[in-house]
């Protein structure tokens, strides 16, 4: 019963609004002037942590289930903070990012390859009301259309892009032909390219990319099967569920409640990094080698 309660509770505070006591701040701020600015700032109304390294940033907001990231470009390595906030919006779908940085090239970029979702400029006179308006914006629906094309580096420049139109428009994308009309490739010519490489088919691309966005949305809404089907570009959750099962070997139950977006993705890039000579033996790529032929 007391794992029930503690589950109960994390509920509810995951649920309230932004800027409360409850709300969970994880700051990695290199600076002791900075982190007495946002202590001043944010101390009193939030459970505050503070710490240094992109390895502590990681481990502190996922132990702590955080509700916002304040990150500097950079760490007390040096080391850019980039690469773990974009993991930690895979991991935590809800997680508001906030960028805490210089008006300089380098930390504008991280801004953007961070995916944040607010950004403060330090040293600047209305730097108070800026943060807080940025913790209490209400997080963003969103898309993992950003994160799942990082994935696209993994395949040849040749097939790249048809990879990344797939994990930003798969929701909406009606066909894969019409993808590969899209970004202007043959669909016979991608097909035999994505065999060529050892990859699946430009359909079973399509169609992970689809389960990647419905791994995406049942987190953020717990919404039921179909209707999540429905707006991740499946005819109905009866298919969503069959291929998914026939990609990954994993019921709808088990996507919702142990293995979520982040771990999808994980097996997804792993399928990339890993293709065979002959290509992934999956009955649609087995269909469409039939289809267009050697």
């Amino acid at each position: 019963m007391a794992g029930e309660s503690e589950a109960q509770d994390r509920r509810e505070s995951d649920a309230l609004p932004y800027a409360t006591r409850r709300t969970r701040v994880v700051a990695l701020l290199v600076n002791e002037q900075d982190r007495r600015v946002v202590d001043e700032i944010l101390g009193e109304s939030v459970a505050l942590h503070f710490c240094e390294t992109t390895t502590e940033l990681f481990r502190l907001a996922t132990d702590v289930r955080a509700h916002v990231v304040i990150a500097d470009s950079v760490d007390i390595d040096g080391k850019s903070t980039a690469p773990t906030l974009h993991s930690l919006r895979a991991a935590l779908p809800l997680l508001q990012v906030v960028l805490y940085i210089d008006l300089s090239v380098r930390a504008v970029r991280s801004a953007i390859e961070g995916w944040a979702m607010g950004v403060v400029f330090r040293h600047q006179e209305d730097v108070g009301a800026m943060l807080r308006t940025a913790l209490t914006r209400e997080p963003l629906a969103g898309s993992p259309g950003a994160t799942i094309a990082v994935s696209a580096g993994l395949v040849p420049p040749e097939v790249r892009s048809y990879l990344t139109h797939c994990a930003w428009r798969a929701t909406t994308i009606r066909t894969a032909g019409t993808a590969a009309d899209d970004v202007g490739i043959p669909y016979r010519t991608l097909a035999r390219r994505l065999r060529s490489a050892g990859l699946p088919s430009p359909k079973v691309l399509l169609d992970w990319c689809r389960l990647l966005h419905a791994a995406w949305r049942v987190e953020r809404t717990r919404e039921n099967r179909e209707t999540v089907a429905k707006s991740s570009g499946f005819s109905s959750g009866d298919v969503l569920a069959r291929r998914l099962r026939l990609y990954t070997g994993l019921s709808w139950t088990m996507l919702r409640e142990r293995v979520g977006f982040d771990k999808l993705l994980t097996m997804f890039e792993a399928m990339l990094r890993a293709p065979s000579d002959a290509g992934p033996d999956l009955p649609e790529t087995r269909a469409e080698q039939e289809r267009t032929g050697p």
